[in-house]
């Protein structure tokens, strides 16, 4: 199953077909977004003045996962155990993907860098 960071719903919304073109080989495979994804898409779409009911429709395919405690408890832990050095949204989502042993879609090669995280690298 995959995880979606919310940068690649960020492309899929800004039309980028690079984006696009690899996210074909998932079609038809589990794919969901982090809530924190979600609320990170809706702001930035608010704050750029783009129309909200278009994205909610676009991110409404995708099933959102919420953050329990164990997510919070694994994001903690990669920043004060493991020194890991993601902006706190990214750790969320990280720790979302790893309690759930998904395997991230994202573009940022910043995930990486996280231990027992699978990812799964777009090019932009």
């Amino acid at each position: 199953m995959f995880l979606i960071d919310s940068n690649i719903i960020i492309y899929l919304i800004s039309n980028n077909k690079k984006i696009i073109k690899q996210m074909e080989k998932f079609e038809g495979k589990p794919c969901l977004i982090s809530a924190i994804s979600r609320l990170e898409v809706l702001f930035g779409v608010a704050k750029h003045n783009q129309p909200v009911e278009r994205t909610i429709r676009m991110i409404d395919k995708y099933p959102a996962l919420p953050i329990y405690n164990e997510t919070v408890d694994k994001a903690f832990n990669m920043r004060h155990q493991d020194k890991v050095s993601l902006k706190f949204k990214d750790l969320l989502i990280a720790g979302t993907a790893i309690e759930h042993k998904f395997t991230l879609i994202t573009a940022d090669k910043e995930f990486k860098k996280v231990k027992n995280l699978q990812v799964e690298l777009l090019k932009i």
